[in-house]
């Protein structure tokens, strides 16, 4: 069910044609039900979407820096998850390069914010050490 809901909660509220206010105000809502404590279960099933992943790495390259940002505050969630499956992993490791650069790039906004700073480092630091997992090595410890 969970994963109907994040399914039509992307085509109604994050597609392209979205209007700006719907979408800045959608990401902040998904960011704060994700990073709640209390929804810990359905941040996993989240985070362990590559679908899921792959909208938030484009919202990182959407024209509105707002957008960017509170794309990162989902994107972090993705990259720092112990349990990550294979297939997200892949994902970020064939893109790590583009990522790097793409954080790099929110150097000014970390500047004027502490935390952000240090979630923008964390990120990039778990992000530069990240492997491709490889078959030997299971996606979720049992």
């Amino acid at each position: 069910i969970a994963v109907e809901f994040f399914d039509d909660f992307h085509s109604r509220l994050l597609a392209p044609e979205t209007d700006y206010v719907v979408k800045r105000q959608a990401t902040k809502v998904l960011a704060d039900l994700l990073l709640d404590r209390s929804f810990g279960e359905v941040m996993v099933m989240y985070v362990s979407d590559d679908r899921f992943l792959q909208i938030h790495m484009k919202g990182l390259r959407d024209s509105s820096r707002t957008l960017q940002l509170g794309s990162f505050h989902i994107f972090k969630i993705f990259v720092a998850n112990p349990r990550m499956p294979r297939r997200v992993n892949s994902i970020l490791c064939k893109n790590k390069a583009g990522l790097l650069k793409l954080l790099n790039s929110f150097s000014a906004e970390a500047a004027k914010d502490d935390h952000f700073s240090q979630d923008l480092s964390a990120v990039s630091q778990l992000l530069s050490n990240m492997e491709p997992m490889t078959a030997r090595r299971p996606s979720i410890p049992a």
